[in-house]
């Protein structure tokens, strides 16, 4: 898996981890109501992520599918999930970090992630023994 630093979301926000893998800031596209020129905004800390995951590097950043969530991966594996709340450069941690637990090593290291598409129906049916799954379109 690619480490992915920077993510841009459908609704037009970024999302950076610092060079120094300890912050991770949201900034979003902004168009200048006086001669229409877009530019980004200034940089918003997100306060959560850095207490979250306390002095362990950040390393990947993912935007779901419809834009409004982010995941963010330490190098340890452990995983938080923001979402847009109230503002587009506002984001709010989608349950309280205390579920983090605090291993040490690198057995729960990340090696690839995805966002399951929640707006493509899928059907999964059993064999009737139980003992496979079939995922159909």
């Amino acid at each position: 898996m690619e480490c992915r630093k920077v993510a841009w979301s459908r609704l037009g926000c970024l999302a950076v981890i610092s060079p120094d893998g300890r912050k991770v800031y949201v900034r979003n596209l902004q168009c200048n109501p006086d001669d229409g020129r877009w530019t980004l905004s200034r940089e918003n800390l997100v306060f959560q992520a850095n207490a979250a995951h306390e002095r362990n590097e950040l390393c990947h950043l993912s935007w779901n599918h419809s834009g409004a969530e982010v995941a963010v991966v330490d190098v340890l594996g452990r995983i938080l999930v923001f979402q847009i709340v109230i503002a587009v450069n506002r984001l709010l941690a989608s349950r309280p970090h205390d579920h983090l637990h605090h291993q040490e090593d690198d057995l729960g290291a990340v090696v690839g992630m995805a966002w399951l598409n929640t707006e493509r129906q899928v059907d999964i049916k059993s064999d009737g023994h139980g003992d496979e799954y079939i995922l159909t379109k």
